[in-house]
């Protein structure tokens, strides 16, 4: 018999820190516990129930796995091998199919939707579930009510929550659907399309404490710096590397947020002192800061999508960017460190390096070495980037004009601060992602090939590091980069480690 989802529970609205039976059943959900967790009521206020640590956790510790409820993926993506493919009928997609072909731009946001419901209809949910569903965050549900009644709430979520209602024939009443609706949106961002019970726990700050990352069809939760025991897990629920400004926008829009976490506060401390005495100051960088994001994804759309490799269409943006940066502060000079800059530098550096131009090189480093923090997914994969260009400069051939740019480096050199950001990036990414991770094992397969050069110092000795240093300032100083800015290579002992953890995983053959 399928199952009733009731709205005239009489504890509709208790938060699930009050019900240890429901508690029970989520934390029993998590399918690796590596460390020992609690369900209480959020240090947030207003955000009801959140998840807590039981003990100390240092950083770069696996928390837990999990493999979430539903998993929906994106339409763009089309290869899918037979096995998921039939997998995926039996579990939901016979059930699904000819809405979707009546509609194959549906939203993944409604197809998670629909999803659910079709498997509250055939009872394919356990009683608990349902009752965990209907407790997870229900707060949202006023949210989403008085943002209608007020003419301000996106109209998406009570549109979805009808057009799911007739897709799939849910005896749910539509308000019960809308709160579904209101639920996913809210960690939509954060996840993608999934959609996992005990990670919905997970409250946001934009001074996360972990972060949330899949390997393979499992979800996984790591510490980006040490909790004591009774911390809350806490992440952040759009680019922690955006500005406080964007951030806020966006949580504000998405997610009903007002963010005003540490991080924050010193980030908005910092823009007041930055722009000085202008009428209204927030409000006239974050539009300029609009400006700017707005221009790079037009010139980064026009450049791959219509006039590749038009070297054109690179200065025009370069010019376009000099005149918005010059507008935002009183003195003309946008701060290296103040987003959207860091990412439009990025964003040019791969369109040079789409053209073969050491330029590329200097809008890798500015868009990478200005970032606020160097820690995180974000700080991996950028520096990973930088390393990237630099052993593709290496490999260039004698004759190439890129050696005849004034003040370029050597072959040697360059080489020299490739090793040893790669360093930077192996150790950082074993925190990040740990190292049974299909990322980090080739990652360290490729350092493995990289880390030592015949003639040269071998890395973590006294030797190497010397040679790094005058290398990387070589390098900083034709980029135009500010040293202070200059990445440390690792002490002896941490590449001892790491030298083992590449022995490890060639050994085992991963």
């Amino acid at each position: 018999m399928a199952a009733t989802f009731s709205t005239s529970d009489r504890d509709r609205y208790r938060p699930i820190h009050d019900h240890p039976n429901l508690c029970q059943f989520l934390l029993n959900k998590v399918g690796s516990k590596s460390i020992p967790l609690r369900i209480a009521a959020s240090t947030v206020v207003g955000a009801g129930s959140g998840l807590f640590v039981d003990e100390n956790v240092a950083e770069g510790q696996e928390l837990f796995r999990s493999h979430p409820l539903l998993t929906v993926r994106n339409p763009d993506i089309e290869d899918v091998c037979d096995a998921c493919q039939k997998k995926a009928w039996r579990m939901y997609h016979k059930l699904e199919c000819a809405t979707l072909k009546q509609k194959p731009d549906l939203p993944v946001l409604d197809v998670a939707l629909m999803r659910i419901l079709n498997w509250f209809k055939l009872g394919a949910l356990e009683p608990e579930g349902i009752t965990a569903l209907r407790a997870l965050e229900m707060h949202l549900d006023k949210h989403c009510r008085s943002d209608t009644e007020n003419g301000e709430g996106p109209p998406s979520a009570l549109l979805s929550a009808l057009d799911a209602r007739i897709n799939t024939e849910s005896p749910c009443s539509l308000d019960v659907i809308q709160e579904l609706c209101c639920m996913a949106a809210e960690k939509e961002a954060n996840l993608g399309t999934s959609f996992d019970y005990v990670v919905s726990l997970i409250n946001h700050s934009c001074d996360e404490n972990t972060h949330i990352f899949f390997e393979g069809n499992e979800l996984r939760v790591r510490s980006v710096r040490s909790l004591k025991a009774g911390d809350e897990i806490f992440v952040c629920y759009t680019d922690a590397r955006a500005d406080v400004l964007q951030r806020r926008d966006d949580l504000k829009k998405f997610f009903r947020i007002d963010c005003n976490c540490n991080k924050c506060k010193e980030e908005i401390k910092d823009h007041l002192k930055e722009i000085g005495s202008r009428k209204k100051p927030l409000q006239h960088l974050r539009k300029c800061q609009d400006g700017l994001k707005n221009l790079e994804t037009k010139m980064s759309d026009i450049y791959w999508n219509l006039y590749p490799r038009a070297v054109q269409m690179i200065y025009r943006f370069e010019e376009d960017m000099a005149t918005l940066r010059k507008k935002a502060f009183l003195d003309g000079k946008w701060p290296a460190h103040v987003e959207p800059l860091p990412s439009c530098n990025r964003t040019l550096a791969a369109m040079y390096n789409d053209m073969r131009n050491a330029v590329a090189l200097k809008f890798y480093l500015a868009g990478t070495l200005y970032t606020r923090t160097r820690s995180g997914r974000a700080w991996v994969l950028d520096l990973f980037e930088v390393v990237r260009c630099l052993i593709r400069m290496t490999q260039h051939p004698d004759d190439s004009p890129m050696w005849t740019v004034q003040g370029f480096l050597e072959r040697d050199e360059l080489r020299d601060v490739a090793r040893g950001y790669l360093q930077q990036v192996c150790i950082a990414a074993k925190t990040v992602f740990g190292l049974d991770t299909k990322f980090v094992s080739a990652l360290y397969k490729f350092a493995n090939k990289l880390l030592d050069h015949p003639g040269d110092p071998t890395v973590g000795t006294a030797a190497f590091v010397e040679r790094y240093h005058m290398s990387q300032f070589r390098l900083l100083d034709w980029a135009g980069i500010d040293k202070v800015s200059a990445v440390a290579v690792p002490d002896a002992q941490a590449v001892a480690v790491m030298r083992e953890d590449i022995n490890t995983l060639t050994d085992k053959g991963e």
